[in-house]
């Protein structure tokens, strides 16, 4: 009887073009998913970040209001003189806690990041100067000028994010003079040192308490004591 070798099969190598377009395809869906959740990550802890930076302000300004016999007050004509007399009396001299570096006017400035906000005299006593290169540069926060020593801390804004008009919105990002965020939203942090993300202060009928009469507000320049206004390194006072 006779037997026959059996021709060994072939073995297949490689991937078909289905097989190949099919794997592709899966890693553009996965790219799409993964893309967006990557960025809303990161922009999360930027915004945690600002957080933070914006409760420091905050902190250092009521420790310095409180500190000694009688309540004090920064009542200056903008805000870079307005963090450098607050740099000159606490440990904030870091021009980074003002600045965020995905703040659209930031990305615009083509000057370096200055070092200080202020220099402490040469020699002997006197006052503190304005750094030449923190004046003028564009800060991603506004601030509560002259704030009343009886003002409520728990309901008292210090400082928040830029572009926030008295409409209780922050301004778009196509605007002249854009919210961080656009009109996304933005932190305020109060006096007491809380800080809250608002997307629009209208909600509710007012997110923001009128310092006279305890209505709801959603115009921050009436969660202010009269004589207050809020500064921007735009020059935007209100």
């Amino acid at each position: 009887m006779m037997s026959y070798a059996r021709t060994p099969s072939l073995t297949r190598k490689g991937f078909s073009l289905v097989e190949l377009l099919t794997v592709l395809a899966v890693v553009g869906i996965l790219i799409a998913i993964l893309i967006p959740v990557a960025g809303t990550i990161l922009e999360n802890a930027r915004r945690t970040a600002a957080s933070n930076d914006l409760r420091q302000i905050a902190l250092a300004y009521r420790a310095y209001a409180q500190e000694g016999a009688r309540p004090r007050q920064i009542n200056v004509d903008n805000i870079h003189q307005w963090a450098a007399t607050l740099a000159e009396f606490s440990a904030l001299n870091t021009p980074d806690i003002y600045i965020q570096g995905d703040d659209p006017l930031v990305e615009r400035e083509t000057r370096p990041l200055p070092r200080v906000i202020a220099n402490p005299p040469a020699t002997g006593g006197g006052r503190w100067s304005l750094n030449p290169e923190f004046d003028g540069f564009p800060l991603s926060v506004a601030v509560a000028n002259g704030l009343a020593s009886r003002a409520d801390a728990s309901t008292t804004p210090v400082v928040w994010t830029r572009g926030l008009g008295t409409n209780g919105s922050w301004a778009p990002l196509t605007d002249a003079n854009p919210g961080v965020y656009g009109d996304r939203g933005g932190h305020i942090a109060f006096l007491d040192g809380h800080v809250t993300f608002y997307r629009n202060l209208t909600e509710e009928g007012g997110q923001l308490l009128h310092f006279t009469t305890r209505q709801p507000t959603s115009n921050i320049q009436e969660a202010l004591n009269p004589g207050a206004q809020g500064l921007e390194s735009t020059g935007r006072r209100f």
